[in-house]
């Protein structure tokens, strides 16, 4: 699943104590960077994991010190699947050398970690 976001304003602005708060799965303080420079408008999730976003919704990404890092508003999102991301949207992530390629390789990266996490889990 891919949501898009919107930087609405840093950690300072006013925020709704229903706002949800996240934080990014790896490298987190790294791609907030990303968000407050304007550079990463989406972002994806597992979508077995994590509930349907809902368009206009704020929500609050934290730092790993658990402090606000920004607000941003969902603008939109999309249910595909891995192998059904494009160049377009991957650009859009702002992660790396913004190609496709890069997407896969570092959200494979990823599920094989949370792999490996679940078989320590079950054993």
């Amino acid at each position: 699943m891919q949501k898009k976001i919107k930087l609405l304003g840093d950690g300072n602005k006013k925020r709704s104590d229903k706002m949800n708060n996240w934080s990014f799965g790896i490298d987190n303080d790294k791609l907030i960077g990303l968000v407050l420079e304007g550079k990463k408008t989406a972002t994806s999730s597992l979508y077995n994991f994590d509930k349907i976003p809902v368009i206009g919704e704020e929500s609050i990404i934290h730092f790993d010190n658990e402090k606000d890092a920004c607000i941003v508003e969902t603008v939109d999102y999309k249910i595909i699947k891995y192998n059904e991301m494009t160049e377009e949207l991957a650009k859009l992530e702002g992660e790396g050398d913004l190609s496709l390629n890069y997407w896969k390789q570092v959200h494979l990266n990823f599920l094989n970690l949370l792999i490996q996490i679940l078989k320590k889990m079950i054993r």
